[in-house]
């Protein structure tokens, strides 16, 4: 089922996000690897992994989610392993199951295969890496001990940064770190086995914080995410990644200094992604409209509108009544989105043919539909600020209220900038 299942997960992925952006070293293709990576957006993250490499990859996967044989079944096919995590286990017995995993494990880098593993444990929606676990490092030790470090495994740290942890449309930076020779441990492990797992636990965890974008106060997350919202609306060069250290490192030093004015620039903020949210525009989107782009696609956008707005509003809701956390819900509204939409094709294959449609007249019905829905999906921004632009009775449109909004706000935070 993986490999049935893994060309329409690329493509739903990136019809999910606006930009995927990868960065820094070359990916391992060849032989054993465990990669390894930040957890904050639960099942987007690991699709975004199996984007960024050509060769199948194998998933540690919470063992709560194996709860009958269906759900073992299923879960086993798409390549996930279960793993019992500690905070999961109400008795110590019930951790010796991972014994039976990191065997499974063992031999499947032992067959030079690509298993990839959140070392966090958890997911967590926030701009902070979670402390590591050992799991990683014990396993990819163990792996090469066991064949007398001439394995030649290595750990790949992977770096995920989105731009907004709970809306598609968003878009995400994948930073790739240089991948670490487990053997050049040997040493370290002949002498003191536990003090080697810290070891290379420990460069795991800093590789990963070097690849991603922390904020180091709590406090000032939001004011973060805000600003960092704008800046990105004004198409400045910089990845999400990139954007993030920049904005925390400037509002850590400055917001500190003068709280009064900070609080006031976020309250001007929430004004101007209120606002946009109430026009149904995406505040960190920018605002200017491409107007040959814009033409040329506007009838594509009308009908992909047209054509899909049901399951789309279907999956909104859906998902906000599945979802648990917040941070759960731009998977669920991806994986929803996967089940919905191949149900909403089907079903109009399955009526069309029904109805006695030729095969041929379907294919093109549903080559249409596909394109539509792209057409729709990437340029519907573009198409509600034209509408919001054009069509509003008045001299000043709500568009032109909030380029002046921005403008003004990215003149008074250029003003205070550090760097």
């Amino acid at each position: 089922m993986y490999r049935l299942l893994r060309p329409f997960a690329r493509v739903a992925t990136r019809q999910f996000f606006r930009e995927i952006r990868v960065i820094g070293e070359k990916r391992v293709e060849e032989g054993p690897l465990l990669i390894v990576a930040n957890h904050p957006n639960v099942i987007l993250d690991g699709l975004l992994v199996v984007l960024l490499y050509r060769r199948p990859l194998w998933f540690l996967a919470k063992a709560t989610a194996f709860h009958n044989k269906v759900s073992r079944r299923i879960l086993s096919s798409l390549h996930l392993v279960p793993v019992v995590r500690p905070q999961d286990s109400e008795r110590p017995e019930e951790l010796t199951a991972n014994l039976a995993t990191f065997a499974f494990v063992s031999e499947r880098l032992a067959r030079s295969d690509a298993v990839l593993i959140f070392p966090e444990g958890q997911s967590a929606a926030q701009r902070e890496l979670l402390p590591v676990k050992t799991g990683a490092a014990r396993i990819a030790l163990q792996a090469e001990a066991k064949h007398d470090f001439e394995l030649g495994l290595r750990i790949q740290p992977i770096g995920i940064t989105y731009s907004d942890f709970f809306h598609a449309q968003s878009s995400v930076t994948i930073a790739v770190g240089k991948a670490i020779d487990i053997a050049t441990y040997q040493a370290a492990y002949a002498v003191d086995r536990r003090d080697a797992v810290r070891q290379l636990s420990s460069r795991i965890e800093s590789a990963l914080k070097s690849l991603t974008a922390e904020v180091a106060d709590p406090a000032l997350a939001a004011l973060v995410e805000k600003i960092a919202k704008l800046y990105k609306s004004r198409g400045f060069g910089l990845d999400d990644r990139e954007r993030i250290r920049v904005v925390e490192e400037n509002v850590s030093r400055l917001a500190p200094q003068n709280p009064r004015r900070a609080f006031e620039i976020e309250k001007r903020l929430d004004i101007y992604l209120r606002l946009s949210e109430a026009l149904t525009l995406d505040g960190s989107e920018r605002l200017e409209i491409r107007m040959k782009t814009l033409l040329f696609f506007s009838p594509l956008i009308v009908v992909g509108i047209a054509a899909h707005y049901l399951p789309y509003r279907f999956i909104r809701w859906a998902a906000h009544r599945a979802a648990k956390s917040p941070w759960q819900l731009a998977s669920w509204k991806l994986g929803l989105g996967f089940v919905v939409f191949l149900g909403w094709y089907g079903g109009i294959a399955g009526a069309w043919l029904f109805e006695g449609g030729a095969r041929g007249t379907l294919m093109l019905l549903l080559a249409g539909l596909l394109v539509s829905g792209w057409a729709a999906n990437r340029f519907s921004h573009q198409f509600s600020l034209a509408l919001l632009t054009w069509i509003w009775p008045g001299s000043t449109s709500p568009v032109d209220v909030l380029r002046w909004l921005g403008t003004d706000l990215i003149q008074e935070l250029e003003e205070l900038r550090v760097r």
